[in-house]
């Protein structure tokens, strides 16, 4: 992603926690932490952020990084889930 990709996102995560006080360091750690993230996955944890996450104050880097990738677990989990499904038949075939 870059800054000024981040920048958009990150003005709307600011607009919403006002009580944050906002410094350039602030900003460069949130996007040297961030920058990893595309920005269809960077929009996505703000959303659920928005939607999900209590509190006055910015979310921590870590926190975010937890929402963007919440969904990339539970896609993992489902693949994992399958493979052991298929597998599990497998060997039920096998016995019949």
């Amino acid at each position: 992603m870059t800054m000024e990709e981040f920048n958009e996102g990150f003005g709307m995560l600011l607009d919403y926690y006002p009580n944050t006080r906002v410094t350039d360091g602030l900003v460069n750690i949130y996007y040297m932490g961030l920058a990893e993230l595309s920005v269809s996955e960077f929009n996505r944890a703000i959303g659920k952020i928005v939607k999900e996450h209590d509190g006055d104050f910015l979310p921590k880097v870590s926190t975010i990084l937890k929402y963007a990738n919440s969904d990339i677990d539970l896609k993992n989990q489902l693949i994992l889930a399958k493979k052991c499904l298929k597998r599990l038949l497998k060997k039920l075939e096998e016995l019949e």
